[in-house]
C-alpha cells in the first residue's frame, strides 16, 4: 500500500498472482500484477491501519488525516472498493500522527487510539460496530513525551490481559507505556524506560522471543 502524506488522497495497490501446474504437480508462478485504485481522503493523510470495523470479515481503511484532526473510515466489500463509513470522519484530537488498533474493552469491537502530534496527548476512540467510532471516556489522555508522541502501539506489557499503549518519548531517549484498565481507561501519564537514542515515528509491538 502507498500512503502520500502530502496530498488528499491515497493510492491502493492490490497484487495478484496467478498460479499454474507445471509437471508433477509443481505450482509455478505464470504472472504477476498490480491494480490501483485512488481514494480521495483528508488533508495530509499522516497514516493508514486495516482493520476490520464493522465486524463484516471484510478489511476496512483508517487513515488519519494530520491536518483535519480526524480519522476517515472506509469500508472493504473485499473486492478492493471502499466507501466511507456513516458519520465518517471522526474527530481524533489535534494533529493524529499514527494509529493503534485494537479492542481496549473486551466488547469484541475495534478501538483506535491516536498520537496526537504537537500535544502532549493520545486520543482514543471507543467502537460502536457498523464502522462508527466515539470519543473513550476520559480520552484524550496525557502522556509523558518530549517533546510529543509521534508512534503509537497497542499491547499487554504487564500481563494483565488488559491492552495497554507505548508511546514514543524520542527527546528523553524512552518509550512510554500507560496501562489499561480493561474498560476502555487508561493510568496516564504512565511509566517510560529507555530505548536507545531518539526512538522517533512509527512505534510498533510483537513478541520477539
Amino acid at each position: 500500500m502507498l500512503l502520500r502524506k502530502h496530498l488528499p488522497f491515497f493510492t491502493v495497490l492490490i497484487l495478484f498472482e496467478s498460479i499454474t501446474l507445471g509437471c508433477h504437480g509443481q505450482s509455478k508462478l505464470a504472472t504477476q500484477w498490480f491494480s490501483s485504485a485512488r481514494i480521495r481522503v483528508g488533508s495530509y493523510p499522516a497514516s493508514v491501519a486495516l482493520a476490520d470495523v464493522n465486524a463484516d470479515g471484510k478489511l476496512d481503511l483508517l487513515v488519519a488525516n494530520q491536518r483535519d484532526n480526524n480519522v476517515m473510515v472506509l469500508l472493504g466489500d473485499g473486492r478492493g472498493t471502499f466507501a466511507p463509513a456513516s458519520g465518517s470522519p471522526f474527530p481524533a484530537g489535534n494533529n493524529p500522527n499514527d494509529i493503534a488498533v485494537g479492542d481496549i474493552n473486551g466488547d469484541g469491537q475495534v478501538d483506535l487510539a491516536f498520537a496526537n502530534h504537537d500535544t502532549k496527548y493520545v486520543t482514543v476512540l471507543r467502537g460502536a460496530g457498523r464502522g462508527s467510532f466515539a470519543l473513550a471516556a476520559g480520552s484524550p489522555f496525557t502522556v509523558n513525551s518530549r517533546p510529543h508522541p509521534h508512534g503509537i502501539a497497542f499491547g499487554d506489557f504487564n500481563g494483565d490481559g488488559n491492552l495497554d499503549f507505548a508511546v514514543d518519548d524520542w527527546g528523553n531517549n524512552r518509550i512510554t507505556v500507560v496501562f489499561g484498565d480493561g474498560k476502555g481507561s487508561f493510568a496516564s501519564p504512565g511509566v517510560s524506560f529507555p530505548a536507545g537514542q531518539m526512538p522517533y515515528q512509527k512505534l510498533r509491538v510483537a513478541d520477539v522471543n
